[in-house]
């Protein structure tokens, strides 16, 4: 047996906030809620498969001591879908997106919450 080995670079809290997900390509709209948050990126739960690749823009509302949301650049980088539908009968993909181009500030705002 081989014990479960995380592979990722940054550590990542679980935490939720809310979260609007623009993909560049269509500029369609996706609001939901994070699942959990690292340096270098977010899982949140949406209800269509966004497609892996897929340019985003970001607007993450934390609940810290700033009330504006952070808003930066994304890529998703894994979707998988669950075999549960939610309260509604929809699919629920679980959606994997890796951080690009993030200021300064919202590192230090994302690290004050993974510490």
């Amino acid at each position: 047996m081989h014990a479960f080995e995380e592979k990722r670079q940054f550590a990542r809290a679980d935490y939720i906030a809310q979260i609007k997900i623009t993909k560049k390509s269509t500029n369609e709209d996706y609001l939901s809620a994070t699942k959990n948050i690292g340096l270098g990126g977010i899982c949140v739960a949406l209800n269509k498969d966004i497609g892996v690749f897929n340019e985003v823009i970001l607007e993450v509302h934390l609940k810290d001591r700033l009330h504006d949301p952070f808003i930066c650049e994304g890529r998703v980088v894994w979707v998988i879908k669950r075999p549960e539908k939610d309260h509604l009968g929809q699919d629920i993909f679980d959606t994997g997106v890796e951080f690009i181009n993030m200021t300064d500030d919202c590192k230090e705002r994302i690290n004050s919450i993974v510490k």
